[in-house]
C-alpha cells in the first residue's frame, strides 16, 4: 500500500465520521424531539453504496489520477459540508432530517443567510459532499453511481418537501420558490 492509498482512506474516514457525527449532534442540539438513530444518516442504501465505493477503491485502482482527483474531491467535500452545516445553523430548529408534513410550533420559513441564494442548501451540500467522496477516492464508477442515485433521491424528495412547504406557508413559500433557485440542475 502506498502513501496515496493510506492518505485517501484516512481522510475519507475522518470526513465521514465528522459528517455523520456532526449531523447527529446538530439534530440532538436543534431538534432533540426528533433525534434518533436516523440522525446519523446511515441508511442501508447509503451503506451499500459506500461498500461499493470501498470495493472500487481497493480492487479497481485508478491510480493514474489519484493525486489531483484527491484534492478536487476533498475541496468538494469541504464545500458541500460547509454549505450543509451553514443551512443547519441558519435554519436551527426549522431544519430536520425528516420531511415535515405539518407546521411545528416555532416553525418559520427561513429565507435568510444561505437560504437567500439557494432554496435547498442542505440537500445541495449533501449532494456535493457525497459525490466529492467518490472523486476524492478516484472512483469513476462510484462517482457516476453517486451522481445518479443522489440525483434520483433529490428529484423525488424535493418535490414532496416543496408540496408540504407550500401547504404550510402558502404564498410566502410560493414567492420564495419563484425568486430563489435550487442550484440543482433539472430541479425547478
Amino acid at each position: 500500500m502506498d502513501f496515496s492509498f493510506n492518505r485517501n482512506v484516512m481522510v475519507l474516514l475522518v470526513m465521514l465520521v465528522e459528517f455523520h457525527g456532526s449531523e447527529a449532534w446538530l439534530a440532538r442540539y436543534y431538534t432533540p424531539e426528533m433525534f434518533g438513530y436516523w440522525s446519523f444518516l446511515l441508511s442501508l442504501p447509503y451503506l451499500a453504496a459506500m461498500a461499493c465505493s470501498a470495493l472500487e477503491f481497493t480492487y479497481l485502482r485508478w491510480s493514474g489520477w489519484i493525486e489531483w482527483t484527491f484534492w478536487i474531491g476533498l475541496t468538494m467535500c469541504t464545500i458541500g459540508e460547509a454549505i450543509r452545516k451553514l443551512a443547519w445553523v441558519t435554519a436551527r430548529n426549522c431544519f430536520s432530517h425528516q420531511i415535515q408534513k405539518k407546521r411545528r410550533e416555532n416553525h418559520t420559513l427561513v429565507t435568510t443567510g444561505v437560504y437567500a441564494t439557494m432554496r435547498h442548501p442542505g440537500y445541495f451540500g449533501w449532494y456535493v459532499f457525497v459525490v466529492g467522496t467518490q472523486v476524492m477516492m478516484c472512483n469513476p464508477i462510484c462517482t457516476v453511481l453517486f451522481l445518479a442515485l443522489g440525483y434520483r433521491f433529490l428529484s423525488v424528495r424535493i418535490p414532496i418537501e416543496e408540496r408540504h412547504l407550500t401547504a404550510m406557508f402558502g404564498n410566502e413559500y410560493a414567492n420564495y420558490r419563484n425568486r430563489t433557485p435550487a442550484w440543482l440542475p433539472g430541479i425547478p
